[in-house]
């Protein structure tokens, strides 16, 4: 988790309150322009907060989800 540090620098741009209201936005399934007009912020904005909130998702699910004793995995 220690490389979450530098990834979250860069995605204080924006304010918190901003920054939640974009992924949930996108959580509900607006769309990327929809979302930049709805929080008034470019869509380019919207995506790079977008990628930087996969890198962390990603490094989050590399270090927690190991070795679980899983015998059936179902994936929709």
């Amino acid at each position: 988790l220690e490389h979450m540090a530098n990834l979250v620098v860069t995605m204080n741009v924006l304010p918190a309150h901003k920054q939640a209201a974009i992924l949930k936005a996108l959580i509900e399934g607006s769309s990327i322009r929809g979302t930049a007009r709805m929080v008034g912020v470019s869509t380019t904005t919207v995506l790079k907060l977008l990628v930087d909130a996969g890198k962390l998702c990603s490094i989050y699910h590399d270090q927690v989800v190991r070795n679980l004793p899983c015998k059936r995995v179902e994936a929709d």
